[in-house]
């Protein structure tokens, strides 16, 4: 990539309309050739309205590729067992391929133990300890959607990250923490900024790649 003067915003619509699009093919072929559809199921505590809004958001996009998608809801004072109880059918389950637990999760349910209790390769979030351990160590072939989709986007737009200055805004699990992992395994040198970072802007300056996550 050649050297730029002024900073440049990646735009990923396009990128994700690419991908789509790809994706879309491939469940085709697959469903040409005798396989069955792909399915996703998404289960739901309550019904927080942002919640509900991430879940029509995934159905869409389910729709538009092609895969099969079951929303399973329970009421707010549902149990833990009965929820950790469905999961362990779903595992089971050969004819679903990804399970999402939408969160936040009442305080009543221990969200880390539900987490944990999705198998490894349906773990279409890309949460659990298993996964997350996996992308430490530069092994895993799932990963945090949100921070593959960060380096889907570099890819696209021909960006080598190695030994260059990233900075990442922000530490949360879902994104800041798996994002600074993926890119120093890519050989970038990685600096996380959060709430109690001293001179932001002087840091930020000196950053080859920013990424406010």
């Amino acid at each position: 990539m050649e050297e730029l003067n002024m900073p440049i915003i990646l735009n990923g619509k396009e990128t994700a309309q690419k991908y789509n699009d790809n994706l879309k093919n491939s469940i085709n072929e697959l469903v040409q050739k005798g396989n069955r559809q792909p399915k996703l199921v998404v289960i739901q505590v309550g019904a927080n309205p942002a919640s509900s809004l991430y879940i029509r958001n995934k159905k869409r996009a389910c729709e538009r590729v092609g895969i099969l998608f079951d929303h399973i809801i329970f009421d707010e004072d549902v149990k833990e067992t009965k929820v950790v109880e469905t999961i362990k059918e779903l595992n089971k389950n050969n004819n679903v391929d990804g399970i999402l637990v939408q969160l936040p999760l009442p305080k009543t349910i221990n969200e880390d133990f539900v987490i944990n209790t999705i198998s490894p390769e349906k773990d279409a979030d890309g949460f659990c300890p298993v996964t997350l351990g996996n992308v430490i160590l530069n092994k895993s072939e799932i990963y945090p959607g949100t921070p593959k989709g960060i380096i889907l986007l570099l890819k696209e737009y021909n960006v080598d990250v190695e030994g260059k200055n990233v900075v990442v805004i922000g530490r949360s699990n879902i994104v800041g923490k798996p994002i600074s992992i993926m890119l120093t395994n890519m050989s970038a040198t990685v600096t996380v900024c959060h709430s109690k970072t001293k001179n932001l802007k002087d840091i930020t300056k000196n950053a080859d790649i920013l990424i406010v996550a």
